[in-house]
């Protein structure tokens, strides 16, 4: 009767410490201006084109200024994703702006199009990591650019792919 008495009050022990552990939530994306915050909705990487993510501003002359964020599977250098990006740029009249590798596995880019009657102006920065290119690219209108410039760029910027411990890619510098 004595063990039957330890080994009760050792399991109580044992649930009263476990519940008294913390409990961990998971992180959210706080939208401090927008005055609220949300659970991320997961991503999985895939040998597909993902989006998870797509922000935008209230609109403004019919267009609503945003930054998205497009995790493509590509496993070669990034000299070659932006070779194959300029020629897609080249076949479809985008013009460049500017261009730029920081490093190794980053490109900046800025450049201009137009599309349904309205010109755009387009910031992107591209990282490679596990495998993939992340791409965060900020769009607004041209006639706006001055005005929503800091904030896209804040945005794109800050991107910041997540190394896997198993990956050999060089780790990005933001």
């Amino acid at each position: 009767m004595r063990n039957k008495s330890i080994l009760l009050f050792a399991l109580l022990l044992i649930a009263a410490v476990y519940a008294a552990q913390p409990v961990s939530t998971p992180p959210k994306l706080v939208f401090s201006e927008a005055e609220f915050s949300i659970a991320p909705y997961e991503s999985v990487l895939a040998d597909t084109n993902i989006v998870p993510v797509i922000m935008a501003q209230p609109a403004s002359n019919g267009f609503a200024s945003n930054v998205n964020v497009m995790i493509q599977p590509f496993a070669g250098p990034m000299s070659e994703f932006i070779s194959v990006s300029d020629a897609q740029f080249k076949k479809a009249n985008i013009t460049i702006i500017s261009e730029k590798t920081p490093q190794p596995n980053e490109w900046i880019t800025e450049y201009k199009d137009s599309s349904n009657g309205r010109n755009l102006h387009f910031y992107a920065r591209a990282l490679s990591a596990n495998n993939h290119v992340y791409l965060a690219t900020g769009t607004c209108l041209e006639q706006n650019w001055a005005t929503d410039a800091p904030k896209i760029k804040n945005c794109v910027d800050s991107l910041t792919p997540l190394i896997k411990a198993s990956s050999s890619a060089s780790s990005p510098s933001k």
